[in-house]
């Protein structure tokens, strides 16, 4: 197959991919004649429609795989500390099922070729939230409440799996700045733009004073109830 055969076998790949089987119509429209090489790699249904049997199989698995997930998730889970496993696994099934069909059809030459499908919903404990909804919870959340445009921005640019370690790092960052004075806290778009995501989390200065203070107390308890009791005298 040439290359330009190949792009309109990759089109046809994404066109099944979203309505599932193609009309006659739908080949002809973008073949613009009968390429047999093409055509050969599509099986025809009882219906009179085209598709391909090994994106129809991935796309079944995938299918099936989802509801396993999903019916087996826990009902009560943080939206955004749940694990990433799930969603990882729906991001790759998708990025892949027409690329591991090229693969597999003997078309290895083609270097780099790629069709991804746009994922709008992110699957969350059990049901989908769009990137806005988990940006109105982090949002929220957050300490910092001025240069929200510029924070939701910074936030489209996010993946999946950078939206998951947030969610992991976010409770803890605000836990250790709770006390800080919000002018020394970095605008949430700074946080995003920045990765301070993937910064490890140290405790502050006065975090660290009152740990030692708590054992300096727990120190002197102790050596109060193991000291000797004399007898008063009588």
């Amino acid at each position: 197959m040439s290359n330009e055969q190949v792009g309109i076998y990759i089109r046809l790949l994404c066109l099944q991919h979203q309505k599932g089987a193609l009309s006659e119509k739908d080949m002809y429209k973008i073949c613009s004649t009968h390429d047999e090489d093409i055509f050969e790699k599509f099986e025809i249904d009882e219906n009179g429609y085209y598709y391909s049997v090994r994106l129809k199989e991935e796309i079944e698995k995938r299918k099936a795989y989802s509801e396993s997930r999903r019916n087996n998730r826990k009902k009560k889970e943080d939206i955004l500390n749940t694990s990433k496993t799930y969603v990882q696994h729906m991001e790759n099934e998708n990025e892949n099922e027409i690329e591991d069909i090229i693969e597999n059809d003997n078309l290895n030459e083609i270097v780099n070729i790629k069709a991804k499908r746009k994922i709008e919903k992110i699957a969350v404990a059990g049901r989908e939230y769009s990137k806005q909804e988990l940006f109105d919870f982090a949002w929220k959340t957050y300490l910092r409440k001025d240069g929200k445009e510029a924070a939701r921005k910074a936030w489209d640019k996010l993946t999946i799996e950078e939206i998951f370690e947030i969610g992991k790092h976010l409770p803890k960052y605000i836990k250790a700045n709770e006390n800080a004075d919000r002018q020394f806290i970095p605008h949430f778009s700074t946080y995003l733009n920045q990765k301070r995501f993937k910064d490890e989390i140290t405790p502050s200065k006065m975090d660290i004073l009152k740990q030692k203070m708590e054992e300096v107390a727990k120190e002197m308890s102790h050596l109060q109830n193991n000291t000797l009791q004399l007898p008063e005298n009588q």
